[in-house]
């Protein structure tokens, strides 16, 4: 699946998630001097949540974990499950894809990295998949 997007220096086409998740993390960090948490106060809480996903992503997307990789994902997780609840709201944040990273430490150390178990269909428990798509 291709996704194509035309910016206004080149057209950029991504043929897998690791390209679209690149750039939209260096999206993230470019934007931080444009938007002020003075003048923008909300596009800047979010932007920070981003930040925090992407940390949190970093430390579950390693091969090898050692109990200070182990211990730094649990602060990264603290950190973006904080950032996601600044304050009492009625929106309740506990669905499928927040949910999940709240258990991933405790899974990834019984069951070992999270290459080995996820849904990213070209990861090792779907090669069959990969093979047919």
């Amino acid at each position: 699946m291709n996704k194509q997007m035309d910016g206004p220096t080149c057209p950029l086409v991504y043929t897998d998630y690791i390209l679209c998740h690149s750039s939209h993390s260096i999206t993230i960090f470019a934007a931080y001097p444009i938007i002020n948490q003075q003048e923008h106060p909300v596009t800047y809480h979010l932007l920070k949540c981003m930040q925090a996903f992407i940390d949190l992503d970093i430390y579950t997307a390693l091969e090898v974990h050692t109990e200070e990789t182990l211990a730094a994902g649990h602060a990264a997780l603290k950190t973006f499950s904080e950032m996601m609840m600044p304050q009492p709201t009625q929106k309740n944040w506990n669905f499928p894809k927040i949910h999940t990273n709240s258990h991933v430490f405790d899974n990834i150390t019984p069951k070992g990295a999270t290459k080995n178990y996820n849904t990213k269909p070209n990861e090792s428990m779907h090669r069959p998949l990969k093979t047919i798509y």
